[in-house]
């Protein structure tokens, strides 16, 4: 009995580990913007002392998290504060890692074209600039995340980033024009294997795509089917360097300035 309660266990644990989604760190993001869009520079620019700080969470904490998310909920408008944001920005981004939720990331995008970066634009640096600007560098380090060889893309800024696999580390460069235009383009770099390797992606949908998979979504210019899983765009293909990914949101999220 106590060998089935223990393998049991075992499994339980393997089970919730394999679930969780694990963030890339942002030292291994490179973003290259040339305007507010490149959250490390807008970050930086309010103080070169950041450094980024990694999100984590872990099972235990997810029943907690989950009430702290309700009582948020209770008033969902966008805060205005940007201490309210930082705050709201890492409750949603340790509740994505622990359930691969597209709400959540969708959440943590909302919050940072708006309240956190509109306060950048405070000249005067406070407190609460300088937690807005904590806040969006950390926020480089949940572009993306793993589960496995899985990949999810949580939201879309131009950037070069080194991810994780079994296989070995690969390049994936994030091509965008958002948050000013619609087109989003993901192109495989390098590879560890030339000859391809096994991935699924997970890309994050506009909020209206969630259910009805009418978004056009085209690989290496092929209309490509997917399936859709708590608002992530799920396809799984062996991509070779110089595939890409490529879809259009339906509207931009910023009007250029």
């Amino acid at each position: 009995m106590s060998k089935i309660l223990s393998l049991l266990i075992f499994l339980s644990i393997s089970l919730t580990a394999s679930a969780q989604l694990h963030f890339v760190a942002a030292d291994s993001i490179i973003t290259w913007d040339n305007d507010i869009a490149n959250l490390r520079t807008t970050a930086l620019n309010a103080s070169q002392q950041l450094r980024p700080q990694q999100i984590v969470a872990n099972e235990s904490q997810l029943e907690a998290l989950q009430r702290a998310w309700q009582k948020e909920m209770q008033h969902p408008a966008v805060p205005t504060s940007a201490f309210s944001a930082a705050n709201r920005f890492s409750l949603a981004a340790r509740l994505l890692s622990l359930t691969a939720d597209a709400r959540y990331a969708l959440e943590m995008e909302q919050l940072i074209y708006g309240p956190l970066l509109q306060e950048m634009d405070n000249p005067t640096l406070s407190a609460e600039k300088v937690t807005a600007a904590q806040t969006l560098l950390n926020a480089v380090g949940t572009m993306l995340a793993t589960r496995g060889d899985t990949v999810f893309v949580n939201f879309y800024a131009n950037a070069t980033a080194m991810t994780p696999h079994s296989q070995g580390n690969f390049q994936l460069d994030l091509i965008t024009g958002m948050p000013f235009h619609e087109r989003v383009k993901l192109r495989f770099a390098k590879m560890p294997i030339p000859q391809g390797m096994k991935i699924t992606f997970c890309l994050r949908l506009p909020a209206g795509e969630w259910t009805d998979k009418t978004l056009p979504i085209y690989c290496n210019g092929h209309d490509t089917p997917y399936r859709v899983e708590k608002g992530y765009a799920v396809i799984t293909n062996t991509w070779r360097p110089g595939f890409e990914i490529y879809f259009d949101f339906p509207a931009p999220l910023l009007e250029m300035r």
